[in-house]
């Protein structure tokens, strides 16, 4: 839990607890003010990312990623959109946690919720 500029933030690990997780890319607030998000997948990181950020998001919603199959009648966004997508390790070769950038895409790898605590406290520029 910390304070930052008169707004309460809770995190599920400690910034060492999360060092080792890297995080490519850049990570600004501004990028998501009063701008919708959209998440690929939601999970309890999805939950966190959302608790953190949605005072100053417009909107938020679940979506698919373009060119992937999705389920249900959800939007189709690109990574001209501010989405945030969660893939697991088991979905991947490589069963490392970390967060990558592709435009206004951010991908959120291996242990979701590792990964999570570590894009938000970049974009909350907390070391």
């Amino acid at each position: 839990n910390t304070y930052l500029e008169g707004q309460n933030f809770n995190f599920a690990y400690l910034p060492s607890q999360i060092a080792e997780v890297p995080v490519e890319g850049f990570y600004d607030l501004t990028n998501y003010a009063q701008k919708p998000l959209y998440f690929v997948g939601t999970n309890q990181a999805s939950s966190e990312i959302l608790n953190a950020l949605e005072r100053y998001i417009s909107r938020t919603q679940e979506a698919c990623l373009d060119g992937e199959e999705c389920n249900g009648d959800l939007p189709t966004k690109t990574c001209e959109d501010n989405l945030i997508i969660f893939k697991e390790s088991k979905d991947l070769e490589s069963s490392t946690d970390k967060v990558y950038q592709e435009n206004n895409c951010v991908f959120i790898i291996g242990d979701s919720l590792k990964s999570a605590d570590a894009f938000l406290y970049k974009v909350l520029k907390i070391n």
